[in-house]
C-alpha cells in the first residue's frame, strides 16, 4: 500500500529545491487526480499571492524567471511581511496585457 502524498506539500518541497516545473510531478499528480484529491495547479490557482518561484510555475518557467520579472519591474511585489509575494492581481494584469504575436523579433539585446 502506497502512502498518499499531499500535493501542496510536494510542491513546496520541490520549490524549495529549485524545481519550479510541475512536469516532475506528472505520475503522482495523475494518481492523485484519480483519487479525487486536488492537483498542484488547482491549489495554485486559488491563491491570492505567490512567491517568485510559484509565480514562475504558473507560467511554466524556472524560478529565476520569476525573480527576473521582479528586477525588471514587469511585476510588482509585496515585501512588507518579510517575504517577497506577488499578488494575484499582478498575474491577472500580466495575462490581460497579452497581444497577438505578429512574428516580428524585438529590438536587439545590447549588453552593457
Amino acid at each position: 500500500m502506497q502512502r498518499q502524498l499531499d500535493p501542496l506539500r510536494v510542491l513546496r518541497f520541490r520549490l524549495r529545491r529549485g524545481w519550479s516545473s510541475l512536469r516532475h510531478l506528472s505520475a503522482n499528480t495523475a494518481r492523485m487526480e484519480k483519487d479525487g484529491e486536488p492537483n498542484d495547479q488547482a491549489s495554485l490557482d486559488n491563491r491570492i499571492a505567490y512567491s517568485p518561484g510559484e509565480f514562475a510555475t504558473l507560467f511554466g518557467k524556472h524560478q529565476t524567471w520569476g525573480y527576473r520579472q521582479l528586477y525588471k519591474g514587469t511585476v510588482k511585489a509585496i515585501t512588507q511581511c518579510g517575504r517577497i509575494m506577488i499578488p494575484r492581481a499582478e498575474v491577472d494584469r500580466l495575462l490581460c496585457s497579452a497581444k497577438p504575436y505578429d512574428g516580428k523579433i524585438g529590438p536587439p539585446f545590447v549588453r552593457r
